[in-house]
């Protein structure tokens, strides 16, 4: 589910981004898994 999810890459201020589909159904579990890797990676 998560490699399928629907997403374009972009960039915008420098920075690379991932906007996914928002009509995709799993999409708030998503941004979910993804903020929870996020804070396992970011040091306190």
């Amino acid at each position: 589910m998560l490699l399928n999810a629907p997403a374009r890459l972009v960039r915008r201020a420098r920075k690379r981004l991932t906007r996914l589909d928002d009509t995709h159904p799993h999409q708030t579990d998503l941004i979910l898994a993804w903020n929870k890797i996020h804070a396992m990676v970011t040091p306190p």
